[in-house]
C-alpha cells in the first residue's frame, strides 16, 4: 500500500526556473524503488516515464522531492513502489498570486458583470480548496479561521445558498488572472485572503502569533499550506485608515507588512502591486483620504519591487466600491503593473515635478507638469478636470486653470487665477469624488498626487 500527500486536487504549483518543485510525503507498507511518471490526461510526458526517485529500504513514512515539473496542466503524478501505486493530481504549473486587502479586493461590485476565469485560471478559496476562479471569489463564511468568520461551520448546501443569494461579489482578481493568462499562456492561481472593512492595524504582522485569529496569521497558514512560493501580491486597502489617527501611520505600517511577508515567505524580492484609493462620496475626512493616497503613490520610493495602480477614474457602484464595469479595467491594470515589475513593459504613470512658466506675449502664465512612464501618449477627456491649488493655510483654489493640454510626457496648465509661488501647491485627483480622468495609451490612469511643490 502507498499513501501520498503534498499536492491538493486542482492546485496550481508555482513555476520556477528549471521547473516547479513539490515535496511529497508518503507512507509505504513495502520496500523497493519508488518511481514517478508525469501524465497530461492519459498521455505520459515522454521525459517522465518511470523516473526513479529513491530506494525505500523499510516500511513507514518517507519524504521525497519531485523537481523539474513543466508549465501547463492538468497533470497527474503517478507513483509506483513494488506492486503498489498512487496518484496525486490533477494539478497545474504556472503562477500563483495573493489577493489581499479589504472590500474592493474581496469583491463588492454588483453582479453582473461577473468575472469567470478560463479553465486554467483557478482560485484557492477561503476554505483552502482549489476551484475554477469565479466571482464571488471571497466568501468569508467559508473560512475556518476566526479572523474571517467566527460562526459555526456551514454545510456545502448553506455555502451554495449564500453564493447564489449574494448580489455582490465582483472584484479585480478573476480579471487579473485572465489578463495574466492571455499575456503569459500559463495557468494562474489566485490565493484569496481579502476581508472587507479591515484596517492596517488588523493586518499587522505583529498579530501573527494568533494564527487563524489574525488576518496576517490566516494568510500565512493558507500560503504555507500550499507548500509553494508565490509570484506576487495584489493589495487594495486603505479606506479604513483614511482618518486623522491612522493616516499618518500608513507608510510605516505598509513597509512593515511588506517586509514581514517577504521575510516569512523567504522571498525578499516578492513583487507587490497596490491600488491607490479610488473615489468616495462619503463624508470621509478628505485630508486623511488625500494623505493615504499620496503615501500610496510614493511608497515605491522607499519599498523596492512595488508598483502602484490608480483607480480614481473608474465607475463606482456605491459610495466607496468600484462597480462591475470598472473591475475588468482594474484587473488589466494590475496585470500590466505586475508584468512591468518583472521587466516586461513600463511601470504605471506617475508625476515627476511641476514648474511655473511666466507669461510670454499672448501665452498666459502656466504650470508645466512633467510625468514619467507614459506609453502611447496622454489621453485627456474633453474637459480635463481634477487639478486645483492648495495654499499654505489649506485653502483650496478651484477653477484656477483655464485649460489643460498634453505635450508629450508633459501636461501644460494655463493659469487663470492668482498663484502664490511661496505657499501654493498643486494637486490632482485629490477630491473625494474627483472628476480626474487622465490616462495613457495603455489605459493606465495618472494617479492622484499632491500637494506638490511648484518650482
Amino acid at each position: 500500500m502507498l499513501q501520498l500527500s503534498g499536492i491538493q486536487t486542482g492546485q496550481v504549483l508555482q513555476r520556477r526556473r528549471g521547473g516547479a518543485t513539490v515535496t511529497v510525503s508518503g507512507r509505504a507498507t513495502t520496500t523497493g524503488s519508488l518511481t514517478v511518471a508525469l501524465r497530461r490526461g492519459s498521455v505520459t510526458v515522454s521525459e517522465w516515464r518511470r523516473r526513479v526517485l529513491r530506494k525505500i529500504s523499510r516500511a513507514g513514512d518517507f519524504t521525497v522531492t519531485v523537481s523539474g515539473l513543466p508549465v501547463g496542466g492538468p497533470f497527474t503524478l503517478w507513483f509506483a513502489l513494488a506492486d503498489a501505486g498512487a496518484a496525486l493530481g490533477p494539478f497545474y504549473v504556472g503562477d500563483v498570486w495573493i489577493l489581499a486587502g479589504q472590500s474592493n479586493m474581496q469583491g463588492r461590485a454588483r453582479r453582473p458583470p461577473q468575472g469567470e476565469g478560463g479553465p486554467l485560471v483557478r482560485a484557492l478559496r477561503l476554505n483552502r480548496r482549489w476551484a475554477r476562479a469565479a466571482d464571488p471569489l471571497h466568501l468569508l463564511e467559508e473560512s475556518p479561521d476566526a479572523a474571517h468568520y467566527a460562526g459555526p461551520p456551514l454545510s456545502v448546501a448553506q455555502i451554495e445558498k449564500l453564493l447564489a443569494a449574494e448580489p455582490r461579489g465582483g472584484g479585480p482578481g478573476v480579471w487579473f488572472g485572465n489578463a495574466m493568462f492571455r499575456a503569459d499562456g500559463v495557468p494562474q492561481g489566485l490565493i484569496c485572503a481579502a476581508h472587507g472593512g479591515t484596517s492596517m492595524a488588523q493586518w499587522s504582522p505583529k498579530l501573527k502569533k494568533l494564527g487563524g485569529g489574525s488576518l496576517y496569521g490566516s494568510l500565512l497558514r493558507t500560503v504555507s499550506g500550499t507548500g509553494q512560493p508565490v509570484a506576487g501580491v495584489l493589495w487594495y486597502q486603505g479606506e479604513n485608515d483614511a482618518n486623522p489617527a491612522d493616516a499618518p501611520r500608513y507608510t510605516p505600517r505598509m513597509r512593515e507588512l511588506v517586509a514581514a511577508l517577504r521575510r516569512d515567505l523567504r522571498q525578499p524580492r516578492l513583487p507587490w502591486v497596490i491600488v491607490q484609493l479610488a473615489r468616495t462620496t462619503s463624508p470621509a475626512d478628505q485630508w486623511s483620504w488625500f494623505a493615504v493616497r499620496e503615501q500610496q503613490r510614493t511608497l515605491p520610493l522607499t519599498v523596492r519591487d512595488l508598483a502602484v495602480v490608480a483607480a480614481l477614474d473608474l465607475p463606482m457602484d456605491d459610495w466607496i466600491h468600484i462597480g462591475g464595469e470598472g473591475m475588468p479595467v482594474l484587473g488589466r491594470r494590475l496585470a500590466l503593473a505586475l508584468r512591468a515589475l518583472r521587466g516586461d513593459g513600463r511601470l504605471p504613470p506617475d508625476v515627476v515635478s511641476a514648474r511655473r512658466l511666466p507669461a510670454c506675449g499672448d501665452v498666459p502664465e502656466r504650470i508645466e507638469v512633467t510625468l514619467k512612464n507614459i506609453v502611447g501618449g496622454l489621453r485627456l477627456p474633453r474637459a480635463a478636470g481634477g487639478f486645483f491649488i492648495v495654499s499654505a493655510d489649506g485653502a483650496i483654489k478651484r477653477n484656477i486653470f483655464s485649460q489643460v493640454a498634453a505635450d508629450g510626457d508633459r501636461l501644460v496648465l494655463d493659469l487663470a487665477g492668482d498663484f502664490d509661488r511661496a505657499g501654493d501647491r498643486l494637486m490632482y485627483g485629490q477630491d473625494l469624488n474627483t472628476d480626474a480622468r487622465i490616462t495613457d495609451g495603455r489605459d493606465l490612469a495618472l494617479p492622484a498626487f499632491g500637494p506638490l511643490a511648484v518650482t
